[in-house]
């Protein structure tokens, strides 16, 4: 669903970038759980993150939508504990690296040897420079792994 990464919108790789350490792993379930349509999802990875979109999106993750649109700022919303639903806290409770070397674990495991090898080498990229290679791979990984 996601196109070359030089064609990403970055307000797009930032929500990626934050839902993804909290357990969504592709563009299907991210478009499912904000109840978008997929379309929706396509035009924001190409033009760009909507204000309702982030908005929605810290609604329902707690990513701040001023850090999604603008990258300024921290990603997380500031939120009261009476703000947070409790089911988000249980379900996202796993540390975020964890949880992603879950899901190309698994990935890794349903992919055919080429494919294996090719996530092999974006993750080799993006250890050995994480800051600069990461707008670049994070859309590009989560387009294999989807």
């Amino acid at each position: 669903m996601l196109h070359a990464s030089k064609n990403v919108h970055p307000s797009f790789v930032r929500l990626l970038e934050g839902v993804m350490s909290l357990g969504v792993t592709n563009s299907s379930m991210l478009a499912t759980e904000l109840g978008e349509s997929p379309q929706t999802i396509t035009n924001w990875a190409r033009r760009g993150v909507s204000k309702a979109g982030a908005l929605n999106a810290q609604g329902r993750y707690g990513i701040s939508a001023t850090w999604v649109i603008t990258g300024e700022g921290a990603p997380l919303a500031a939120q009261s504990d009476a703000e947070v639903d409790p089911a988000l806290v249980q379900r996202y409770s796993a540390p975020s690296v964890t949880k992603a070397l879950e899901v190309i674990a698994a990935a890794a495991e349903k992919a055919d040897p080429g494919e294996r090898a090719s996530i092999a080498g974006l993750l080799r990229e993006l250890v050995q420079d994480p800051k600069r290679n990461a707008a670049d791979l994070i859309p590009v990984l989560a387009r294999r792994l989807s």
